[in-house]
Parts: C-alpha cells; sequence; structure tokens
C-alpha cells in the first residue's frame, strides 16, 4: 500500500500494516502528522501503532484529549515525541497560549484534530484523514503538505 496515493480501506486486523507503511512515506524527520477523523475513527489507535511497533516507545500511549499533550520517547528516532489532541481547546489561541509553537518546533508531533493548524505551520506536514467504515473497517487518506521556502 503507498499511503500518499488515494485512499485505502482496511480492517482492524491490518492497523499494524497500515501504521508501518504510513510511517515509510513520511519523508521528514522531525514530522507533524496532523490527523482528522470523527470521534471513534482511531487516531489515536493509529498513533499508538505507529509509536510501538514502529517507533519503539516502551510508554503506555494513550489519548492526550483530557491532558492535550502526552509526551514519549523514541528510542528509534533518539528523541521526543508529541501526541497533542486540539479537540477540547477553544480556539487555536488557546494551543499557542499552552506553548503549542514550542511543540511544533521542537521535534516530531502526532495532532489529533488538528487541521485548523495547516494554515499556520511554516514546514512541510502531513493530513491523515481517518473514515468509520463499519465497526471493523476503516479507511485511511494522506496528503503530504510541502511549503515553499522563502
Amino acid at each position: 500500500m503507498n499511503p500518499f496515493e488515494g485512499s485505502v480501506a482496511f480492517s482492524l486486523d491490518e492497523l499494524d500494516r497500515v501504521a508501518r507503511s504510513l510511517w515509510q512515506g513520511i519523508e521528514n524527520t522531525p514530522f507533524i502528522i496532523l490527523l482528522k477523523g470523527e470521534p471513534g475513527a482511531g487516531k489515536t489507535t493509529l498513533v499508538r501503532r505507529i509509536c510501538m511497533d514502529v517507533l519503539q516507545v516502551q510508554e503506555h500511549v494513550s489519548s492526550p484529549t483530557f491532558g492535550i499533550v502526552n509526551e514519549y520517547f523514541s528510542p528509534q528516532l533518539d528523541r521526543e515525541v508529541y501526541h497533542l489532541d486540539l479537540y477540547r481547546l477553544g480556539s487555536l489561541e488557546d494551543f499557542w497560549e499552552i506553548g503549542g509553537a514550542e511543540y511544533l518546533q521542537a521535534g516530531c508531533c502526532f495532532v489529533e484534530w488538528g487541521e485548523p493548524l495547516m494554515a499556520s505551520l511554516n514546514r512541510p506536514h502531513y493530513l491523515v484523514h481517518l473514515e468509520y467504515l463499519s465497526p471493523s473497517r476503516r479507511k485511511i487518506s494522506v496528503g503530504s503538505m510541502k511549503i515553499a521556502k522563502s
């Protein structure tokens, strides 16, 4: 599966393969991956699979909905990985006030409900859209956004 060509439907049994395939398409480290999708579509589950299976994170990877930011160490990257969730924030201003710029500049970020950040990002990033098809099937679409250098 090439995640950068269109959309792909998959069963939850294939999630490990999807996570690895998605990671193979990431060109930049550090990276920013914005995730969108309705509640229950699998955003946190996908991040968990990438962190644990690919990035070798040893900590428990969970939803950052209530804490806004979870921080993990990746032995594979030898750096911190940030998992953010903007769902509960009232505005983008709230994100900047909690130090959002520092997280984005510092390194490797997965941002759930991060689509509003797209216009503010000044470096390449990826938008991953997960769709709930059925209790055991999802669809993933991935786009790469390049930023022109000035």
